[in-house]
């Protein structure tokens, strides 16, 4: 009796094991089942809320790509897989904050290997190797948390490659650029004041991704930001302010969004496109375009019908006219097009986001490149819809034609995954077809379009900040 009681208790321990393998199969294949269409080994799970937006580059230059990203906000940790979702030996590498910012690759040490920038709530911007290990002369403390996703450039023309980035806080409200090896350029860090040349009061932090460009052709890079005090600034690669700059926006309270420079007009020279909200009650949103001169270029600006336009502008050539349109989504469920001159690209001026169970979506930033293989890029971006209270979240991913059709066979479902972050176009796999990047609430996914064929020529604005330096400036491939 004892022996068939022993071997009773044996067997309960086997199935109590194999419950837990099961139970630990499962668990690790659930991100799969609930992401129909993702591509092998995607997506992955993260702590946060998934809002930084994914860098993929080849950072250890093996000829594959790899996904770099934040967790967000509730995730202290940066994030970075192999294209099938295995993790990078020596990653994930945790901050002493939220990381909200988005990664930004760039070879700052010309080894032929990518190094990873990226921000966090702890106050340090900081520099990563391939392999996890820090960046000699990184991190770098700031005076603030880091929301704003660095931008790399060579500002100066002097070979090496700058890192510039915002910090919000309060009381400093400062704009630092550091050389490759980690010190301060000269001239910076910025602290913003007001016209009486006083630092100014609870207002004016740097939230936003800066742009870099060459606005007067003399071979060094301006640097182009907002703040949250209805500012926009450009300085020289001294710190010196450019001609015509800054430019106020209204209400000291207004935000702006992210910058998107380029030639919208086709005249050589390159404009400034920004989106902001009424500052007020953020009730209002509004895009601005000005020339590099300051002045406002001419049928700007444009106002939307509600919300703030905070999210990153993208640019874009849809109708292949040689001049540039202008998208911006809003939080209410609206992505709008203009041309360069203000008037809009479709009938009132904008495509809602609306499922067809009469769901409206709230928008990040778009992405642009021709998924459809008809010679005319297609505009996409990653939304969410907060169902309150205590419901599942939700996101889709939109795409529309050039003259504001849903792309066949879209939106993309994603049940119950928020989308926070601006979406990736990129062949993360290699296998010739587009894939769509992006994080979500918990997770980081990566979406296959299996019967759209990758070519790069083909993305006109591919990922935040348009390039994985974050330069915020249209050029095509």
């Amino acid at each position: 009796m004892l022996f068939y009681g022993n071997n009773v208790m044996k067997i309960h321990l086997i199935a109590a094991a194999l419950i837990a393998v099961f139970i630990f199969i499962l668990s690790t294949a659930y991100a799969d089942l609930i992401c129909v269409g993702c591509l092998t080994g995607w997506p992955q799970k993260i702590i946060g809320d998934g809002t930084s937006s994914p860098a993929i580059g080849d950072i250890d230059n093996d000829g594959d790509l790899e996904y770099v990203m934040g967790g967000g906000y509730g995730d202290n940790r940066i994030y970075a897989w192999h294209y099938n979702g295995t993790l990078i030996k020596g990653w994930p590498k945790v901050t002493g904050g939220y990381v909200i910012s988005s990664p930004a690759l760039a070879d700052i040490d010309n080894d032929g290997d990518l190094e990873i920038f990226v921000g966090s709530y702890d106050g340090k911007v900081y520099g990563f190797h391939h392999n996890g290990k820090l960046v000699r002369g990184w991190p770098k403390q700031t005076y603030g948390k880091v929301y704003s996703s660095p931008a790399i450039g060579d500002i100066d023309n002097d070979g090496d490659l700058e890192i510039a980035v915002g910090v919000a806080d309060k009381n400093t409200k400062q704009f630092y650029v550091w050389h490759h090896n980690g010190t301060i350029v000269r001239g910076f860090p910025k602290t913003v004041v007001n016209r009486n040349g006083l630092t100014q009061a609870g207002w004016g932090q740097f939230y936003q991704t800066p742009a870099l460009a060459d606005l007067d052709g003399d071979g060094k890079l301006e640097i182009i930001i907002g703040n949250d005090n209805a500012n926009v600034y450009i300085w020289r690669y001294n710190g010196r302010n450019f001609p015509g700059w800054p430019q106020n926006v209204g209400d000291r309270r207004a935000h702006l969004s992210s910058p998107a420079i380029g030639d919208i007009d086709g005249d050589g020279d390159l404009e400034i496109v920004m989106g902001a909200d009424d500052g007020y009650d953020r009730t209002e949103g509004v895009v601005y375009a000005w020339h590099r001169n300051g002045s406002i270029v001419s049928g700007w600006p444009n106002y939307v019908s509600y919300g703030p336009v905070n999210t990153p502008i993208a640019l874009g050539d849809i109708d292949s006219d040689g001049r540039l349109e202008i998208f911006a989504g809003t939080i209410d469920d609206k992505l709008y097009a203009w041309h360069d001159n203000g008037t809009y690209v479709w009938t009132n001026g904008y495509r809602e986001l609306v499922d067809d169970k009469g769901l409206g979506y709230s928008a990040n930033g778009a992405v642009i490149a021709d998924i459809n293989h008809d010679n005319y890029p297609e505009v996409l971006l990653s939304t969410y819809y907060l169902n309150w209270p205590g419901n599942p979240e939700y996101g889709k991913i939109f795409a529309f034609d050039r003259n504001g059709n849903k792309v066949p066979g879209f939106p993309k479902a994603l049940p119950n995954m928020a989308l926070y972050s601006i979406i990736s176009i990129n062949d993360l796999d290699g296998d010739g077809d587009i894939d769509l990047s992006g994080g979500s609430k918990e997770f980081a996914y990566v979406m296959d379009l299996n019967t759209s064929r990758y070519n790069a020529t083909n993305v006109e604005w591919g990922m935040r900040g348009h390039d994985v330096r974050h330069t915020g400036l249209y050029t095509r491939n």
